[in-house]
Order: C-alpha cells, then sequence, then structure tokens
C-alpha cells in the first residue's frame, strides 16, 4: 500500500505541518512585538508630584524635586543650552553619515572603506553623545548642596527614563534637556 494512500499517515503530516507552521508564526509574533528594550519606566512616587502636571519635562521635574535656588536653576538653563547645542550638533552629523552611507546603498559597487569610515564615524558621535550626557548631569550633581547630591541620586534614574528612548530627550517634549 502506497504511503500517501494511508489516510492516518496523512493526517498526521498535516498536524505536524499545521503546529509547526504555528508555532514559527509565535515565535515571529512574539520577536516582533516582544518586551520592550529596556525596563519600563519606574514609577513615581505619590510624593513626587511635579509642577506643570504630566506633561512637565524632566528639567522642570530635576528642579523641583531638587529644589534649586534661582541662582542654581539659571547655571542649570545655560548648561541644559550647551548641552543642547553639542547634542544637535552631534546628532546632524549623525544624520548626515547615515545619509552617506543611504547613498552608498544605491550603488552597484559600494565602497567598503567608506561605509567603514562613516560607520566609524557615527559610533565616534554616538559615544560623545553619550560621554556630553553623563558629563552634563555630572555638573548638574556638582552645583547641588549635598542634601541635594543625596536626592539627585535617588531621582536621577526617574528624569533620565522620562527622556526619549536608549536615554535621549524627546525633541519637542516641554521643559526637556
Amino acid at each position: 500500500m502506497d504511503i500517501l494512500e494511508n489516510k492516518k499517515f496523512t493526517g498526521a503530516t498535516l498536524l505536524l505541518l499545521l503546529v509547526l507552521n504555528s508555532a514559527l508564526l509565535v515565535i515571529l509574533v512574539m520577536r516582533h512585538h516582544g518586551p520592550p528594550m529596556r525596563p519600563p519606566f519606574p514609577p513615581m512616587r505619590p510624593d513626587m508630584q511635579m509642577p506643570g502636571g504630566p506633561h512637565a519635562g524632566p528639567r522642570d521635574f530635576l528642579v523641583h524635586e531638587l529644589d534649586l535656588n534661582s541662582d542654581q536653576q539659571k547655571k542649570f538653563d545655560d548648561m541644559i543650552f550647551a548641552h543642547r547645542q553639542l547634542m544637535e550638533e552631534l546628532q546632524r552629523k549623525i544624520h548626515d553619515h547615515r545619509d552617506s552611507l543611504i547613498h552608498e546603498l544605491g550603488k552597484n559597487n559600494s565602497d567598503s572603506s567608506l561605509v567603514n569610515s562613516l560607520t566609524m564615524e557615527i559610533g565616534a558621535d554616538q559615544a560623545a553623545i553619550e560621554k556630553n550626557n553623563f558629563n552634563h548631569f555630572r555638573s548638574l550633581r556638582m552645583i547641588c548642596t549635598d542634601q541635594q547630591k543625596l536626592k539627585f541620586d535617588s531621582v536621577i534614574t526617574i528624569a533620565l527614563h522620562m527622556m526619549g528612548p536608549e536615554g535621549h530627550p524627546h525633541p519637542h517634549s516641554p521643559g526637556n534637556f
């Protein structure tokens, strides 16, 4: 008797293929819609009410939580201005390098040394962004009193999570860095 004529074998084979295809679909969907890359936003404690409501940004949050005086706020605002200027320049450079990479995609024979150089530049600029963020917050901590430094250490993670993905500010959020 031919193996394909055996109804039990054909039914079992079809069932096995159906189960395998379903498992593959589940794996693909879970990979695409899986958990976020970083832990979810840490919840604010009830005593952390921000002026400006839920749409206030990390700057307002830190000013409020650290209880910065007017002199400290002025220094912090100056730091934010300098920080933004450097960040915009670095983001522009990354954008330009990525545009050049995309241009290389359209070529039949892309220049591998140019691609390597552009990706190294993007990496260096991204490292400069991370260092700039670190120095920015270190500078804020340096203008704090000892009491404010204790508070800073306990709320900085929340402020960083208020920023965009991977710790970068949302460009259109009010009161952001």
